[in-house]
């Protein structure tokens, strides 16, 4: 009995020490960080800070995927999705084994694959890029939404979340040009 108790805490201790492994938790991303209920000791930035994500084209075509960079200084997790102009998320992002999977979480309006997010062999990195796939026919401008976790993992007291939203000017659109959105609603 002493044994499963202690193999039990190890398990609880060590979750808590790597939190998320298998992700964000959840496939959500407000401008407010109301999706992100199990994080809620990381401090939590209203803007991209000095994060970047810059794209291989500034027009995407139907089916074509696009390069969407995410970096800066280092940092331990990610979540993202590209969303159209209704907020609805639009197209699906190529998992890639050991470092982002598909991402179908919490939200059932969310599909799978829309939205991407970090395992725990993710490490330490100052960029990244993920590749989206765009739907099969136009879906008029698009925007990239994300967050961004700096940190040393396990410490949670370190953590800090920086944000591409909508209403900050920090989410890249695509369609004609790399513009910068000025309003969420």
């Amino acid at each position: 009995m002493k044994l499963l108790i202690t193999i039990c805490l190890a398990f609880v201790i060590s979750t808590k020490a790597f939190a998320f492994g298998s992700g964000s938790g959840t496939c959500v991303i407000d401008k407010d960080y109301t999706s992100v209920t199990l994080m809620t000791d990381r401090f939590r930035n209203l803007n991209s800070g000095t994060y970047q994500v810059t794209s291989n084209m500034s027009e995407y075509t139907p089916g074509q995927p696009v390069e969407l960079t995410v970096s800066g200084p280092e940092y331990t997790g990610l979540l993202f999705t590209v969303v159209n102009e209704a907020g609805e998320n639009v197209g699906t992002f190529m998992p890639e084994a050991n470092f982002i999977h598909e991402c179908t979480g919490t939200n059932p309006t969310t599909p799978p694959a829309a939205a991407v997010t970090h395992l725990s062999t993710f490490g330490n990195l100052t960029s990244y890029t993920l590749f989206w796939i765009p739907p099969s026919s136009s879906v008029g401008k698009v925007y990239v939404l994300g967050y961004v976790l700096k940190g040393a993992r396990g410490d949670r007291n370190s953590q800090e979340f920086f944000r591409f939203v909508r209403d900050d000017d920090s989410a890249i659109s695509l369609e004609s040009t790399i513009l910068f959105a000025n309003g969420f609603e």
